[in-house]
């Protein structure tokens, strides 16, 4: 039996084995629409680039760590497993603030808008609570856990899933803030969460984009997130939201037709064991907030600025 049939036969009983310890321990049933959301993404993806290009390709090709660990966090996610990664990695945090999300919902306004204007509409809000985040996740405090999602060396569909357990934290505090300041009616919703779970696997693939000028527009696309995930230190900080216009109007906008190299150098990433991955990162965040730890060992690899007046702020060098 062929590598890539071992690769694919241990995704599926990873992510069934999930799915049956989360229904019979938990009683938390899978959502099914998400994997067969990923299974059309997929499938158009194959079609569209070819085997080669495919992530579906690019995951099973034996002998690469970076997708390995691609399919690893892909089974965690979509068995749901993943939650209970988030709970103990944060203490329980997930909890407290899903509660507290939970407790301003009855407070939420509703807006009665055709689901034509409100789906862009939220989507610009969504986009622009997404960039607030995001460009925490760049500062020095939350860099080094944010590092994991910039280390693969080369994109899959699965990328976008391949985030540390404490940058879940981070994104459950600035998600539901559009709803709770911009409520939308249910079908609206659903429309929404659709399309931005489709954007999201667009950008982590090699689809080509017919129209580029979107992409350097109205909605970042798979070269917008390329440049953002380019090795060179200086475009990292760069396409931080699903909306070009927001980069533009805050200075973080960049565009290179060149192809980029894809990675970051750190030794800590991409050493084939994703859970010791995770517990070294966290170790290392820990340690990259003391006084002592910010300019020295192991976390001054990924050190961003390391004063407190320009922690959150971002070059402004063009490519």
């Amino acid at each position: 039996m062929s590598r890539s049939a071992l690769r694919a036969i241990a995704f599926c009983a990873a992510l069934g084995g999930g799915i049956l310890m989360m229904d019979q321990w938990f009683g938390t049933p899978v959502d099914t629409g998400e994997l067969i959301l990923l299974a059309i993404v997929m499938t158009a993806d194959l079609v569209i680039v070819g085997w080669e290009k495919s992530s579906i390709g690019r995951l099973l090709k034996p002998g690469n760590r970076s997708t390995g660990t691609d399919l690893f966090y892909g089974a965690l996610i979509y068995s749901g497993v993943f939650s209970l990664f988030v709970t103990g990695f944060s203490f329980g945090m997930d909890h407290l603030i899903n509660a507290a999300t939970q407790a301003l919902q009855w407070q939420r306004p509703q807006i009665d808008l055709p689901v034509l204007i409100a789906v862009p509409l939220m989507f610009v809000v969504n986009s622009l609570a997404g960039y607030g985040a995001h460009r925490l996740l760049h500062t020095r405090w939350l860099w080094p856990l944010h590092a994991v999602h910039h280390a693969p060396r080369e994109m899959t569909l699965l990328n976008a899933e391949r985030v540390h357990p404490l940058e879940v934290i981070v994104r459950l505090v600035f998600a539901p803030l559009p709803g709770l300041l911009l409520g939308l009616d249910p079908l609206s919703a659903v429309v929404l969460w659709k399309f931005t779970a489709v954007l999201v696997y667009w950008q982590h693939s090699n689809v080509p984009n017919p129209f580029p000028w979107i992409e350097r527009w109205l909605i970042a696309g798979p070269i917008n997130h390329r440049i953002h995930h380019a090795r060179n230190k200086h475009l990292h900080d760069r396409n931080l939201s699903n909306c070009p216009l927001i980069d533009r109007l805050f200075g973080t906008y960049a565009w290179t037709d060149e192809a980029v190299e894809l990675g970051i150098e750190d030794r800590q990433l991409g050493n084939g064991n994703p859970v010791l991955e995770m517990i070294a990162i966290q170790r290392r965040w820990f340690m990259s907030l003391l006084p002592r730890g910010r300019n020295s060992g192991p976390s001054a690899a990924l050190a961003k600025p390391s004063s407190a007046a320009d922690a959150f702020s971002i070059s402004r060098q063009t490519p």
